[in-house]
């Protein structure tokens, strides 16, 4: 994956750091195959890539069976192996969290200026894409509809790839299905589905279903942490029609949001280089305070508050028992 590809190069503590990654030989092989080659980075501020990667780690997956089970023990949430989440400010720890991806020099997740600079360092050409911009169509689209980034990949930056950038804009109903040729239509008329990037998903109803169950409202020896914590998101968005922002949060205070705001910064002056300058600096800092504190992405659910209202405890103790 890109993930793992990026975790090899910056020789993260995930993937053997102490093996240097081949750049030299990776470089005399293609060449000698003719290729030129670019390698293409797509990144977003990161006071938005930190959360995300934070939350990537612990999400309910697959291959994520320890984060099914509870942990702790006691009479109603049994010891079963569970994997506790890590507070995401919690420094004191050898997990990933915002705080120790905030740190200087860090090894745990690399970040896209080090991967940018890394591949630049060893000769390289790399072209960065922010997933949050905006990008003007500049072929095979009618005059004043952007693309989202996928889309700008597919039809801007990579070579060669007019039919698939068709075949993506039709699916997206960016253009119009009429503008098909007569050989696509036949193969994608019934295949068209807009393009769906991940979810937005949150880890606040995971910790309220940890420290209902440590606080005996839930019966974990009957009820399964995964149960559990799907219940109470069904009765958050389903029922009460509101999102797990909307829960009480605990947020970062003002040092640590500052120390975010600086860090993101840096990283962007990194990205860009020479064109940077003070109407970017401003952006940054727009987007920084309407997008990651005025959303509260970056607080957390206070659990103890939750546990105290009646209509979740009422909720809990007939539903999850």
């Amino acid at each position: 994956s890109d993930e793992a590809m990026a975790n090899r190069i910056a020789r993260t503590r995930q993937y053997r750091p102490a093996l240097p990654y081949p750049w030299k030989a990776l470089k005399l092989t293609l060449e000698r195959m003719g290729w030129d080659v670019r390698i293409l980075l797509v990144h977003r501020p990161l006071y938005d890539y930190f959360p995300s990667v934070y939350i990537e780690q612990y999400k309910d997956g697959p291959n994520k069976r320890r984060l099914r089970q509870w942990f702790g023990g006691g009479e109603h949430c049994p010891s079963q192996g569970g994997r506790e989440v890590p507070l995401p400010f919690r420094s004191d720890t050898d997990e990933i969290t915002i705080a120790r991806l905030l740190e200087q020099h860090q090894t745990l997740f690399p970040t896209p200026a080090q991967v940018y600079e890394l591949s630049q360092s060893h000769g390289f050409t790399a072209t960065v894409v922010d997933m949050t911009g905006k990008f003007p169509a500049t072929r095979s689209v009618p005059d004043g509809k952007d693309l989202d980034f996928i889309q700008h990949i597919v039809c801007n930056e990579l070579p060669g790839t007019v039919h698939a950038c068709k075949t993506l804009l039709i699916q997206a109903n960016v253009i119009d299905i009429r503008e098909r040729s007569d050989e696509d239509a036949g193969t994608h008329l019934n295949n068209s589905t807009p393009t769906q990037l991940n979810p937005s998903l949150s880890l606040n109803y995971d910790f309220v279903a940890v420290d209902a169950c440590q606080s005996g409202l839930i019966n974990g020896t009957k009820v399964g942490r995964d149960v559990a914590r799907r219940a109470i998101r069904e009765r958050q968005e389903r029922d009460l029609q509101l999102s797990a922002t909307d829960f009480p949060l605990i947020c970062p205070d003002e040092i640590t949001t500052e120390k975010i705001l600086v860090a993101s910064l840096e990283h962007e002056r990194r990205i860009r280089k020479g064109s940077w300058s003070l109407d970017i600096e401003s952006g940054h800092n727009h987007s920084f305070w309407k997008t990651a504190v005025a959303k509260k992405k970056l607080c957390i659910v206070d659990s103890q508050k939750v546990l105290e209202d009646d209509g979740w405890v009422e909720f809990m103790t007939s539903k999850l028992q």
